[in-house]
């Protein structure tokens, strides 16, 4: 591990020790980093790097069964407990899913990064733009089907 990722390694695990409630998206700003960046520290620890397959990953999402899907920027977070259903990737524009639970639209042309996440008992796909900054994450629930 580089000298700079171990650096921000330290500076994120100091942050978390005095603010153990603070979320990966606030520390990254607090740290001037992406979450993209900070979520690379622990590579190996809990967080795989997977290649960026999106349209295979979504597609096998509906597997997961009953997940969270989860979009958020800095003006509204949006929720949505549910199944993957009726994946159309027909369209090079925009991509979704439509399903009574889980009603989304997705523009993968703007995706770039892909991580499977576990943090303690919690775990999750997420998936980042250029920028670093999270676009989409989906976190297994009580409900889903963690073997696939």
């Amino acid at each position: 591990m580089s000298t700079l990722v171990n650096d921000l390694k330290e500076k994120w695990e100091a942050l978390k020790a005095e603010n153990p409630h603070l979320r990966i998206r606030n520390a990254a700003a607090e740290l001037g980093v992406s979450e993209a960046e900070l979520l690379s520290t622990n590579v190996g620890e809990g967080v795989t790097v997977l290649r960026p397959e999106f349209q295979h990953i979504l597609t096998e999402a509906e597997q997961l069964g009953k997940v969270m899907a989860l979009t958020r920027n800095d003006e509204c977070v949006h929720e949505r407990k549910g199944t993957y259903l009726n994946g159309d990737f027909s369209s090079p524009h925009a991509q979704l899913f439509v399903g009574e639970d889980i009603d989304l639209r997705i523009f993968l042309n703007h995706w770039k990064f892909a991580f499977a996440v576990t943090e303690g008992d919690k775990k999750s796909l997420q998936f980042f733009g250029k920028d670093g900054l999270a676009l989409h994450k989906i976190y297994l629930t009580k409900d889903s089907n963690e073997t696939a």
